[in-house]
């Protein structure tokens, strides 16, 4: 197995984190930390397999599993209970430590995805009545197996705010399961979530806990409502309700991103993000991107695969010129949704049918590390985040779904940060700013005034440049790697601090608006010049 050592595993002594999170920002007032947290470009890593399992990435874990050993309730339903907790246990203590948080620092990753089930938060939950949503469900009878697990989550969380990491919270698995495979929890291809009202109500109950309880944290990003749903006619309405009630629970679970898995109707769930997102309402569509399932895949080169996911010739997220067919789609895709996309799974794997003809595994490098850089440079260019599936694997080394043996072996970046190291120094962009303010202040006073509509309010268009420019270096003092990922979002915040504080029956609002937008493009122009 990979890893990264360190003496302090996940199970020892607690960690302090700050337990509350902060009211939003006023408008004269700098980003605060949460803010930088939610809203910086998430370049992240999935822990698969710490939490909820898969057994081709921990197979010493099925090895006792009950037939057909497809799912973590074959796990647990084929041991002793004291022997499944205990191996379970000491998989959670070990498996991911400090160090490997470390060095995911050091290759430039600043937030994480972790996949759990609902037993793992269930069985252990200090309140009696989120204890009794285990009740009715297939891990019921196993619920004193997970009762170290939600004590463990909650270190988790606070071991990566202790490298100012943040943590994406995943409910990879509902009760009755929300897909047909193994890892929502339970084999047998049924997605019976969709099948159960009584069901679909107890996730919902459950995703209300879980927003409550991780909302207080300073550095958990989100919480993602279910992991790749069946496309269920049910799916919409279940959002909307859960949406509408996880808001309700406390002031810090109504600002909590949601994130919310797109089926893979991209189009339709990125356009229901777009519609309803808003200020006070930060959700996220989540897209998974494989190139190794499909026949289509299997018959379709790696070097297609890479020119499809070409990034283009500039770093501008605006500008597409030279950008492959699905990067321009993953563009778009973002435009609906406001920007709020993210790439919650990826990898560097391809069918061997896509690399054969390349020869043997030390001539197939070049080939896949120009797949997966594209992938990454797309992913960072157009999307808010994107979260590599996964950090280790059992076995050997696995450049395709082992992040550490793909930065090992070349065919990922040593850093995530594609402009790592060539950014110029915070002193240098913040005497860039006037001058580019005061150009782009010309340029809208200038054409404006010559349409009607007026009078205008042009210091409005000032304002949004500057507080742009200034929140973009604020970003940046928070670690230099960071940036704006969340552009449309963050940016309906701090318009709707501004219209609060100064003129919410003015009809120049978009002037602000207009000149936040102007004011980042003009940063980035800067920056990466």
């Amino acid at each position: 197995m990979e890893s990264a050592s360190s003496s302090d595993a996940a199970g020892g002594a607690p960690l302090q984190a700050n337990s509350q999170a902060p009211p939003p920002t006023s408008v004269d007032a700098p980003p605060s930390r949460r803010d930088i947290y939610l809203n910086r470009k998430q370049r992240g890593i999935n822990l698969g397999s710490w939490f909820s399992l898969e057994g081709w990435l921990t197979p010493s874990l099925f090895q006792k599993a009950k037939e057909p050993k497809g799912s973590e309730l074959d796990v647990v339903a084929g041991m002793e209970p004291n022997e499944a907790k205990a191996m379970l246990e000491n998989h959670w203590d070990n498996f991911i430590n400090d160090g490997d948080l470390q060095w995911m620092v050091d290759h430039g990753i600043n937030t994480v995805r972790i996949p759990v089930g609902y037993f793992h938060f269930l069985a252990g939950h200090p309140n009696e009545q989120v204890r009794a949503l285990m009740q009715g469900t297939d891990f019921e009878n196993y619920a004193q197996v997970y009762q170290g697990a939600y004590s463990r989550i909650q270190r988790a969380i606070k071991l990566a705010a202790g490298r100012n990491v943040g943590v994406l919270v995943d409910l990879h698995g509902a009760p009755g399961g929300q897909n047909a495979d193994g890892h929502c929890g339970v084999a047998g291809g049924k997605a019976a979530l969709w099948n159960s009202r009584d069901d679909q109500q107890k996730t919902i109950e459950i995703l209300k806990a879980m927003a409550a309880e991780y909302s207080c944290f300073e550095n958990v990003v989100g919480l993602e409502l279910i992991n790749e749903p069946k496309n269920s006619g049910r799916l919409q309405g279940f959002y909307d309700e859960a949406i509408g009630q996880i808001r309700s629970v406390s002031p810090e679970a109504a600002a909590l991103p949601l994130y919310l898995g797109d089926a893979w109707d991209t189009n339709h769930y990125t356009g229901y993000v777009g519609q309803r997102a808003a200020s006070d309402n930060f959700l996220v569509c989540d897209y998974h991107l494989y190139r190794c399932f499909t026949p289509q895949d299997h018959r379709t080169r790696c070097e297609e695969h890479a020119h499809k996911l070409h990034p283009g010739t500039s770093p501008h997220p605006a500008n597409k010129d030279g950008c492959g067919e699905t990067a321009a789609w993953l563009q778009g895709m973002s435009h609906r949704c406001g920007g709020s996309l993210i790439i919650g799974e990826w990898s560097a794997a391809l069918n061997p049918s896509s690399l054969h003809h390349l020869g043997n595994e030390d001539q197939q490098q070049p080939a896949k590390a120009e797949y997966a850089h594209n992938q990454w440079k797309s992913y960072d260019k157009f999307c808010a985040g994107y979260f590599f599936w996964t950090l280790k694997k059992e076995g050997g080394p696995d450049t395709g779904w082992g992040f550490y043996s793909a930065v090992e072996r070349g065919v990922l970046p040593q850093h995530l940060d594609p402009h790592c190291g060539r950014r110029k120094p915070i002193h240098e962009l913040e005497g860039a700013r006037q001058g580019a303010q005061d150009g782009a202040l010309a340029g809208h006073a200038g054409y404006w005034d010559k349409q009607n509509g007026g009078p205008y309010e042009h210091w409005r268009f000032a304002q949004g440049f500057s507080l742009a420019w200034n929140d973009s270096i604020e970003f940046m003092k928070a670690d230099e790697s960071n940036e704006i990922g969340f552009i449309g979002q963050w940016q309906k915040t701090r318009t709707a601090a501004h219209a609060q504080a100064k003129g919410q029956g003015s009809k120049m609002i978009w002037e602000f608006e207009h000149g936040y937008n102007q004011g980042l493009s003009a940063f980035r122009s800067v920056l990466y010049a």
